[in-house]
């Protein structure tokens, strides 16, 4: 199937090597499922299709796909992630706003950090209340 969907796009005067959904599946790790919604809710541009009407995945696929898969996983917000991928989409050589981005993440983790730090300790000092008996003598609810 991809070699007919590469000659059709080489005849439509596209050189680059392309790939089926399944075959950026593969390469990026991720399911064509998810492929198709990041699609859908605009993190990258459509793909050119054959006469076929097969999608047909190039190289800045592979690489918006790779990089909304990291940023996603390290809890970048979708309004980052359309920005950084329609960035990368562009063609654009200046990374300057993915390190930005990541930058304020680290701040907000820390953020985050300090909160389930307070959390913690707050939970330990309750723990230490505990008696283990009934709810009618717990002290941990008698502290709230």
């Amino acid at each position: 199937m991809l070699l007919f969907l590469s000659s059709q796009l080489r005849e439509a005067g596209m050189a680059e090597k392309w790939l089926t959904i399944g075959e950026l599946s593969e390469a990026t790790g991720t399911k064509a499922v998810t492929i198709r919604y990041f699609e859908r809710i605009g993190l990258f541009p459509a793909p050119p299709r054959g006469k076929n009407q097969y999608r047909a995945y190039g190289g800045k696929h592979v690489r918006i796909i790779k990089a909304i898969v990291f940023l996603k996983n390290v809890g970048v917000n979708k309004e980052d992630l359309v920005r950084i991928a329609k960035d990368i989409s562009s063609g654009r050589k200046d990374c300057s706003i993915i390190s930005s981005v990541l930058k304020i993440r680290v701040e907000e983790l820390g953020g985050e950090i300090d909160l389930l730090v307070k959390q913690r300790a707050f939970i330990c000092e309750q723990l230490s209340k505990c008696c283990n008996s009934s709810y009618d003598n717990c002290r941990i609810l008698d502290a709230l």
